[in-house]
């Protein structure tokens, strides 16, 4: 069997792209990971990425070179490349998937005709944050490392259209489009929720001051008792969920509640009449975002509410799925929460229901699979 070498430098074990990554091609190739911690398939060999980590030489090199240059350092460190053309050099992958867009630079300066590179993002890196701090540093380092890099990949791939449209536009590098779909739910019949007052909401995920989740509060303030917001937040920014919690805490029908584990989230989802999300664009990725929870609420048969967020409005209005707000305002969500009714309630589930295996993480892992498959010309 040939073998795939994926590299990450975030924990493998409950990364969801990484996760569905591994399970896409666990049976057709031999894999080595490379991550923070070991993946959640035990047959899976595992290397530590502090094998990978920035030596001390390295990061005085670097630091001192940006202090006085008073820029990015966007060359290779030497200490770093050897370390990397030795993990290379000792797995002998047939393909190499990088998640880590720092680690592109190497793997490109050590690339091979016999090893074929993969370049997995997770997002669109030069444009993570739109700051000016931002923009100086890190945004300049990885618009360098797009620009040096994408176009000697082998396979690029993106995880929307509009990111994969700006990869295009920017770099000339064609995407594979593999969005973040949560695996398919065997459903046999879908939930009668009675209509009667007050109506249940769900939003769950991170908790990140960046998507103003307070609008969605605002909303249910608005929107009165009627209407009950559930927010099941990983307390990832402990100021900002704090903040979040005093102010559910000052409102009637808004909630925190604790996570749910992982292989529960969507059988729990599935009590509620409709998952929630409003993110303001404030950032290409938020402008553009097609998160985990959105194929969660739909693997869960629920009707979304969304504010018109490009990527998200567009697979709701393709499947007609739930109701997109006229804008990212508290007062437009509002309205089109109270815009859902037993009746459109009920098409939007089972046309949620119908979509669910064309939206599933195994209908994309397949076409992921395929993709690998013709690099190496099976």
């Amino acid at each position: 069997m040939k073998r795939v070498l994926i590299i990450t430098s975030s924990p493998l074990h409950n990364g969801p792209r990484l996760v569905r990554e591994i399970d896409a091609l666990k049976d057709n190739f031999l894999i080595t990971a490379v991550g923070a911690t070991r993946p959640h398939l035990k047959s899976i060999e595992y290397i530590s990425y502090n094998n990978l980590e920035l030596s001390l030489t390295d990061r005085i090199i670097k630091k001192f070179i940006e202090t006085v240059t008073k820029r990015p350092y966007l060359s290779l460190l030497p200490n770093m490349q050897r370390r990397f053309n030795k993990l290379i050099d000792s797995v002998k992958p047939d393909v190499l998937i990088i998640h880590s867009p720092s680690l592109l630079p190497y793997a490109v300066k050590h690339k091979t005709t016999k090893v074929k590179l993969v370049y997995n993002a997770h997002e669109y890196h030069p444009l993570e944050f739109e700051n000016e701090e931002w923009e100086r540093w890190s945004g300049k380092r990885y618009r360098h490392i797009y620009e040096t890099c994408l176009l000697k990949c082998d396979l690029v791939i993106n995880v929307c259209d509009g990111i994969a449209e700006k990869c295009q536009q920017e770099f000339d590098v064609k995407s594979l489009v593999i969005p973040n779909a949560a695996g398919y739910y065997q459903m046999d019949s879908l939930q009668d929720l009675s209509w009667e007052n007050p109506l249940r909401f769900i939003h769950h995920g991170g908790t990140n001051a960046d998507r103003k989740i307070e609008r969605m509060i605002e909303a249910f303030q608005i929107l009165g008792p009627n209407y009950h917001l559930d927010l099941m937040l990983v307390e990832n920014q402990p100021e900002y969920y704090t903040y979040l919690n005093e102010l559910a805490a000052k409102t009637e029908n808004v909630q925190l509640i604790k996570p749910v584990k992982f292989e529960e989230i969507i059988p729990f989802l599935s009590t509620y009449h409709a998952g929630v999300y409003l993110l303001p664009p404030s950032s290409f990725n938020n402008k553009h975002a097609l998160p985990n929870k959105f194929f969660e609420f739909i693997q869960a048969r629920l009707p979304i509410i969304s504010g018109p967020s490009v990527e998200m409005q567009s697979i709701i209005q393709k499947f007609d799925l739930g109701i997109i707000s006229a804008d990212f305002t508290p007062q437009t969500f509002a309205d089109a929460i109270k815009s859902l009714n037993a009746d459109n309630a009920k098409l939007f589930k089972q046309n949620a229901h119908k979509a669910a295996k064309e939206l599933s993480g195994e209908h994309f892992q397949h076409i992921l699979r395929n993709e690998i498959e013709k690099l190496l010309k099976f």
